[in-house]
């Protein structure tokens, strides 16, 4: 029986590599269901959210409050697809139309299709006073392939990347993970061509690793010829979203007086919308008012 979802730092040493699992069936479905995702668009948030989590293992620091965002815009039907990750291991995605299978009327799963040409951007906050943006073509559509490019490209990090996740016949998530596996400057070329060859090699497929059961590390432990690994850590991962009244609240007091006084006249109240958790926010009159009295004292 699997564990409950988890980033892994994973060290092998004798390889000169550093290796990234994550075990994701939990937050993924959750995620997907708090949007009531089509099949089609299930996996595509499911793949960006473990992709950008291991992002996040390679790029922040273990356990801060760093955070990084990773967002495809495409010319397809799913439109936009966001997914974000801190340090904690608290996990939130976005899908722009979470039914683009009834809009491309797919037969199947082609996230190619769906997403179309466009973007793949990289928002990383570290604590500094700029976040790190990037922004690249799309290359591929296809995401573990997109964000690898992204590494190699912007990061100068040799990578190989692999995504896993799988459907039931009711369109249910029955399983989800990934590996990144990234090399240094003197890691020997014998090991690279010996990775690469198992990753893409007919005899392993971590989509069948993880279908039967078996947790993340089975999946590593086959790619490295099932030689011991050192774990360094392991992070929990949850799907947890950043909003709150409050966050909404100091956000209302940034808008114009009169904009809130619109609102009150016009609606008699303000309510919004968290697109990442689905949760709506009601705020009254009288809260609309006081916001304003407090407005005019500062």
């Amino acid at each position: 029986m699997q564990k409950n979802d988890f980033l892994a730092r994973i060290s092998y040493q004798n390889f000169n590599i550093r290796i990234f699992a994550a075990q994701t069936l939990k937050l993924t479905s959750e995620i997907s269901g708090i949007h009531n995702t089509t099949p089609n668009a299930t996996v595509a948030i499911g793949r960006l959210l473990n992709a950008a989590i291991l992002l996040a293992g390679s790029s922040l620091k273990y356990q801060s409050s760093q955070s990084i965002s990773v967002k495809i815009s495409g010319t397809g039907h799913i439109k936009e697809l966001t997914a974000q990750v801190d340090g904690m291991g608290n996990v939130r995605g976005y899908v722009a139309n979470p039914v683009a299978d009834i809009d491309a009327r797919a037969e199947k799963i082609d996230i190619p299709g769906i997403i179309g040409n466009g973007f793949l951007t990289v928002d990383k906050d570290l604590g500094l006073k700029e976040p790190y943006k990037t922004v690249i073509p799309l290359y591929h559509s296809d995401i573990a392939m997109d964000v690898t490019r992204y590494l190699a490209e912007s990061e100068q990090i040799p990578s190989a990347l692999m995504i896993a996740l799988n459907l039931g016949k009711e369109g249910e998530i029955i399983s989800s993970g990934g590996i990144l596996i990234q090399t240094f400057p003197g890691t020997p070329e014998r090991v690279i061509a010996e990775i690469e060859e198992r990753m893409t090699g007919s005899s392993f497929s971590l989509d069948e690793t993880l279908r039967q059961g078996k947790d993340i590390y089975a999946g590593v432990s086959e790619i490295l010829g099932n030689r011991p690994m050192e774990i360094l850590s392991e992070t929990p991962l949850s799907a947890n979203c950043r909003c709150s009244r409050e966050m909404l609240k100091n956000a209302l007091k940034t808008i114009d007086r009169n904009e809130i006084q619109k609102m009150i006249e016009e609606d008699g109240g303000a309510e919004m919308h968290c697109s990442f958790c689905n949760t709506r926010y009601v705020f009254t009159e009288a809260e609309l008012r006081s916001i304003i009295q407090q407005n005019n004292i500062h």
